[in-house]
């Protein structure tokens, strides 16, 4: 039985709303009522209705923003408004709310009634099979994840054919074509810290990898292997030789296409590296530890997207003994707090191993070293645990550097990180509604554009902004609102550059956030 709310400032309209109808002949209940607006919205919490019928014209809150904030508790929740006035702004604004029905007070009957109730439960009901569809379809998605751990095991041990067909069938997928090719790729994690922070490295992983499946299926079926080091992925091509078309560059263009749309869309870089023509099964697991070794081989020179040679292999040298120098000028410019000292001596080590080829295992070991005895210096915890992880899983020296001069960068408030890691993002989402004023700007829309998951999203927002993603939209537009009237704007043509599409609800709005109504503002200027 679905759960039935009504809201009306009216007590008696309220209470004969209640009572026109037989609602269990609907399999409706009415749980709860309120006849103010505020009382309502604790009522919602309590409660969680599935339907609501409210009033538009009511003191303190209006039927419209309660609306809002309970789309904002349950984005599912279903909506009929009841007003006094056929006013064509209020249809507008529920319209944009997606509300189930608009009725006029005088014109109710209980056949209008019933039939916008009825209406409101089938709506119900075909949005609960979406999100069961979606439940379905994001748990077959997690599904597939572990499917294609278990093919990636498969392929890295003792290879049973038979078996990874099978896995692959689970994922609908075939290898019937008699050649392969391997790939593999990594962000660069410096250029992501810049913009986010380290425990945001698996939503980066889920955004990288919904990136790179997008962008496979415009040229070919490529499997996309997610690898347990969050920012790591292995690319499997299954073809057919053909004289006409290049392979390996078409899937060279496929990476540096995928590079791009990373750094366009994450503001961040990646680097890839491609095997030559593998015959079967059997020779991925030898082609993906050539791949790795031809990563390291890379190390101290710079690369985006490259391909295995076969040129001779780096002779490395372990010749580390600079390197207690180089402690002893890093914890004397500590001791002086200064940055520029520091990010020089860390420069220095980073260009005496490139210049010997110091095996990059050490390189990584003593630049862990020093910087874990910058962090006992400082007394400093927080993320230092993560960064000694990472640096490991770095595949370029200048990676590296960079990741170390970020760290050091924030010792003891030499720089302040907290507000530059949030600004970048804020400001992509700034340029979004900017670019889309005239709109019902949603966290939903947003999250697509930024490649996320529309819950994560709110919550990640509500993180970085200190606000929920509508209060923040509100706040934006209205800041817009102030210059525009500082322009010599009307107000009607104000709130309709602004998306609203209802002049009452903009000067509530308005108001709510600058402390005046519009028309004070405008002549107060």
């Amino acid at each position: 039985m679905r759960k039935v709310m009504i809201i009306d400032d009216d007590v008696p309209m309220l209470r004969y709303l209640e009572r026109m109808i037989e609602w269990e002949s609907l399999h409706l209940q009415v749980v709860a009522t309120a006849f103010s607006s505020v009382k309502a919205l604790e009522l919602f919490r309590e409660k969680d209705p599935d339907i609501v019928i409210t009033d538009i014209g009511m003191p303190q809150i209006d039927g419209i923003e309660l609306a809002t904030r309970v789309r904002e508790i349950n984005p599912a929740v279903r909506l009929i408004f009841v007003t006094c006035h056929e006013d064509f702004g209020y249809a507008r604004s529920a319209m944009h709310l997606q509300a189930d029905d608009y009725l006029i007070k005088y014109e109710l009957t209980t056949e209008k009634l019933m039939g916008s109730l009825q209406k409101a439960s089938k709506l119900a009901d075909e949005s609960r099979e979406r999100i069961d569809e979606l439940s379905f379809r994001e748990e077959l998605e997690r599904h597939k994840d572990q499917i294609k751990k278990q093919l990636w095991r498969q392929l890295g041990g003792k290879l049973d054919e038979q078996k990874a067909s099978q896995l692959l069938q689970k994922i609908g997928m075939r290898w019937e074509l008699p050649r392969f090719m391997l790939a593999a790729a990594t962000v660069d994690y410096a250029s992501l810290l810049e913009h986010y922070h380290y425990e945001d490295l698996d939503l980066i992983h889920y955004a990288f990898y919904n990136i790179a499946e997008e962008t496979a299926a415009d040229w070919a079926p490529v499997l996309i292997i997610p690898q347990e080091q969050a920012g790591k992925f292995v690319f499997i091509l299954n073809y057919r030789p053909n004289l006409a078309v290049n392979i390996r560059k078409e899937f060279e263009a496929y990476l540096e296409k995928l590079r791009e749309k990373i750094k366009s869309y994450l503001k961040i870089e990646m680097r890839g590296i491609i095997s030559g023509e593998l015959n079967g099964l059997g020779a991925i697991k030898t082609a993906h530890e050539q791949l790795m070794e031809a990563q390291q081989a890379l190390y101290y020179k710079p690369w985006t997207i490259s391909h295995l040679s076969d040129d001779a292999p780096s002779i490395w040298t372990v010749n580390d003994q600079e390197f207690k120098r180089y402690k002893d000028e890093l914890l004397l410019a500590n001791e002086k707090q200064d940055l520029n000292a520091l990010e020089a001596v860390l420069e220095r080590m980073e260009h005496y191993a490139r210049t010997v080829m110091l095996k990059p295992q050490l390189y990584v070991y003593h630049l862990s070293q020093m910087l874990r005895s910058l962090d006992y210096e400082w007394n400093i915890q927080h993320e230092k645990e993560h960064l000694h992880a990472l640096l490991p899983h770095i595949i370029s020296s200048r990676e590296a550097l960079q990741l170390a001069k970020q760290h050091v960068g924030k010792l003891g408030g030499m720089q302040d990180r907290g507000e530059t890691m949030k600004e970048p993002r804020l400001h992509e989402i700034n340029e979004y509604i900017s670019t889309h004023l005239a709109e019902n700007v949603s966290s939903v829309s947003v999250a697509n554009h930024l490649y996320l998951n529309p819950s994560y999203f709110s919550r990640y927002f509500k993180k970085i902004a200190g606000i929920n993603f509508t209060e923040y939209v509100h706040r934006y537009k209205m800041d817009i609102a102030k210059q525009l009237f500082e322009q010599g704007e009307s107000v009607e043509m104000v709130a309709i550059k602004l998306g609203y599409s209802d002049r009452t609800y903009f000067s509530k709005v308005f108001k709510k956030y600058i402390g005046i109504s519009p028309l004070d503002y405008k002549s107060n200027k």
